[in-house]
């Protein structure tokens, strides 16, 4: 390999300002890396701050769902019971609803019953006052018999109508 031609000698001067110029470069590339260093530390601690606040947000909202899954648990089964309760109410309500629609069959008969009472009972008043008034008409009669009076045909026809009703056959 051929040698390379050697570069001619330049003044020490030369050198130096190169030196200053390597040392002012260095003092730069050192001050932006320190400067560049900080900066990323200072996002690094800031990210790691907001990193652990995000974790504690985490941790609080895991806190407060668990509370309210045990919450929803409870009142899921609060309402499994309060359904179980009125399904009991519905079929109690059922149970009385058939009662009472037994209870109002019996009334409607009891009140068919007593209607048919109640007219019979007016029926045997009015069967009992014709009788009434038959009694007191033959007890005349007989009296009129007694004594031959002459108005005793007058007295039987007029008590007919009344003895026939309380069904006594003269």
């Amino acid at each position: 390999m051929p040698a390379l031609p050697s570069l001619p000698s330049r003044p020490n001067g030369w050198r130096i300002a190169v030196g200053v110029v390597a040392v002012g470069v260095l003092v730069a590339a050192v001050t932006v890396a320190s400067r560049a260093w900080t900066s990323t530390r200072v996002a690094t601690d800031r990210t790691n701050a907001s990193l652990a606040a995000t974790r504690a947000d985490i941790g609080r909202t895991e806190d407060e769902l668990a509370t309210a899954t045990d919450e929803r648990i409870a009142a899921q089964s609060t309402l499994g019971d309060q359904i179980a309760v009125l399904a009991t109410r519905q079929d109690e309500r059922d149970a009385s609803q058939d009662a009472l629609d037994v209870v109002k069959l019996v009334l409607v008969q009891a009140q068919g019953q007593l209607n048919e009472s109640q007219v019979g009972l007016v029926q045997s008043t009015a069967r009992l006052g014709a009788f009434d008034r038959c009694m007191i008409g033959v007890a005349q009669a007989l009296n009129q018999a007694a004594v031959n009076d002459p108005t005793l045909m007058n007295t039987i026809r007029s008590i007919e109508g009344d003895c026939a009703q309380a069904g006594v056959v003269l």
